[in-house]
């Protein structure tokens, strides 16, 4: 994963043309807008997300997704599993949040051939992201708390 966020990778002739197809960053983030509206409102995930400002996520969101899909480098945070490395985020976690995606594209009526290939990238954060036991979490930073919010 790491491969692909370093400056000097450059997308392919099919990734921009993928990005491109997908509306561009706005595309992207028409989809996330929605995405994490859905979220925000998960009896479950939104357990995540307390306190949290949803258009700052939204943004850093589609400024990662973008540079994978074919855009421009425009994040520069850490990487999945550092970055969430605080949340207890299970397979079945996971699982959902992947599914809501894919619900947040059809939504936005993404074309069908376009949403198989994000998919399938953001599937394939899917080990650095999920953890078996709440132990295997630690802080970003001192002091900072672990997220698990119970399934209802």
């Amino acid at each position: 994963m790491s491969a692909l966020l370093k400056s000097d990778v450059k997308p392919n002739a099919i990734d921009e043309a993928y990005y491109q197809q997908l509306g561009g960053w706005a595309g992207i983030e028409k989809v996330h807008i929605v995405f994490y509206d859905m979220l925000f409102a998960h009896p479950w995930l939104k357990g995540f997300f307390e306190g949290k400002d949803k258009a700052l996520l939204v943004s850093q969101q589609t400024d990662f997704m973008a540079s994978i899909l074919g855009g421009p480098k425009r994040y520069y945070g850490r990487e999945p599993g550092p970055a969430h490395c605080h949340m207890f985020i299970t397979e079945e976690v996971f699982d959902v949040r992947h599914q809501m995606l894919g619900d947040a594209m059809e939504r936005v009526r993404l074309a069908p051939e376009l949403r198989a290939p994000w998919l399938k990238r953001d599937w394939a954060m899917k080990r650095a992201l999920v953890k078996t036991s709440v132990d295997q979490c630690v802080g970003r930073y001192k002091m900072e708390p672990i997220i698990a919010p119970p399934k209802p």
